[in-house]
């Protein structure tokens, strides 16, 4: 980690794996959660961990502690890049929100580690692969909205059990929520539209 204004290295830690997917800081900025893929015998499996980074500084050579990690298997193939490992922390943290494209969603309580509940009833096109933006939450913290790219879609799932509540397959490019989180907002060559997030 590095100082956001000067630079200076603030801890350092070295990972026993490659191929980390995504990183996500709590609230108050002590717990960092990152997504690794880990492959096997052609087995793609996402592993989250959560680290205890409040104490961790450069100066006495201290290192994030692991607090947890979760393992999640994610089908068959020979590339690591084929496993997605996106997070999002609820509203109020005490819940990250996994999503791995076998395809998965999970609820992981945060102080544990340990699932509150795990959706995989999705079309079989579902892999949470639009990469052009990550998952983000609307202003309640009760949806989630994820893209996919085939077929093209932004779709609300919520967050209380992970079924789907909205979807949007007009035609677009990129998609992103406005500012106070009110409205999705299509990006489609020069147009941009918006649409409430309650479809």
């Amino acid at each position: 980690a590095v100082h956001a204004h000067n630079g200076s290295t603030l801890w350092n830690y070295t990972m026993d794996h490659d191929g980390y997917l995504r990183a996500v800081l709590s609230a108050d900025e002590s717990v960092l959660f990152a997504t690794i893929s880990d492959i096997g015998f052609y087995e793609r499996v996402a592993i989250t961990r959560a680290f205890d980074v409040s104490s961790a500084s450069a100066l006495d050579g201290s290192s994030p502690v692991e607090v947890w990690a979760y393992e999640t298997y994610c089908g068959y193939s020979y590339y690591s890049y084929d496993v997605s490992g996106d997070l999002v922390l609820s509203k109020d943290g005490t819940t990250l929100f996994l999503l791995t494209n076998e395809p998965r969603l999970l609820a992981l309580d945060v102080a544990t580690g340990q699932p509150r509940w795990t959706s995989t009833n999705f079309p079989y096109s579902t892999s949470f692969d639009f990469s052009a933006a990550p998952p983000v939450l609307d202003a309640t913290g009760s949806r989630m909205f994820i893209g996919e790219l085939y077929p093209k879609a932004v779709l609300g799932y919520s967050t209380v059990d992970g079924t789907l509540q909205v979807a949007y397959t007009d035609s677009f490019d990129d998609f992103t929520l406005t500012g106070d989180r009110s409205a999705v907002v299509l990006l489609d060559g020069d147009s941009v539209y918006a649409k409430t997030v309650d479809g």
